[in-house]
């Protein structure tokens, strides 16, 4: 499972105010575009990401390291991207209020499970990985999760989660691999 983050850090991810994951550090290199060190496997990630369907950029809004538990192995680095503009629209409300406000704020958890605005999920490969365990990590992970959300009332069904683990087909992902 992805290594816990405290309920502080996921607000924060997803404010979209330009905060990032506790201890992430913003860097700049002349002729390069601005990124984000993901603090416990110290892989960047780029601050904003042209997706490919459309050529838009989507802003990171959070970075977090999913981390094989029994022995403290990074797995990969994540990043949360979004449309910043429409974000912005669609989450104008709650905009000024504090993190802390917002951990109990149903209206703005609903909102961000189901939002109107593109999002995008950047991993990048911290170590070589067997195609078979990622999709195993995945299901394991995510299955009960997208379980939950449906149960709530959430678009979607368990397809997804399958159609989504079909697409690693190969049979092992590469370390920098970038997905």
């Amino acid at each position: 499972a992805m290594s816990p983050p405290s309920r502080n850090v996921t607000a924060l991810a997803l404010l979209l105010a330009g905060a990032l994951a506790t201890g992430a550090v913003l860097a700049q290199e002349r002729g390069k575009r601005p990124v984000v060190t993901e603090p416990e496997s110290g892989i960047e990630l780029p601050v904003t990401l042209n997706v490919l369907e459309t050529m838009e950029g989507h802003t990171l809004t959070g970075v977090a390291i999913r981390e094989k538990t029994i022995f403290q192995v990074d797995v990969y680095a994540c990043g949360h991207y979004v449309d910043a503009k429409d974000a912005r629209e669609e989450l104008a409300k709650w905009k000024g209020k504090k993190a802390s406000d917002l951990l109990d704020d149903e209206d703005f958890r609903k909102k961000l499970i189901t939002p109107g605005f593109a999002r995008t999920l950047r991993l990048h490969l911290a170590r070589d990985i067997d195609a078979e365990d990622f999709n195993d990590a995945f299901e394991e992970s995510l299955e009960p999760r997208l379980e939950k959300l449906i149960e709530s009332g959430v678009k979607g069904s368990m397809k997804d989660l399958a159609t989504f683990k079909g697409l690693f087909t190969l049979d092992e992902l590469a370390e920098n691999t970038k997905l």
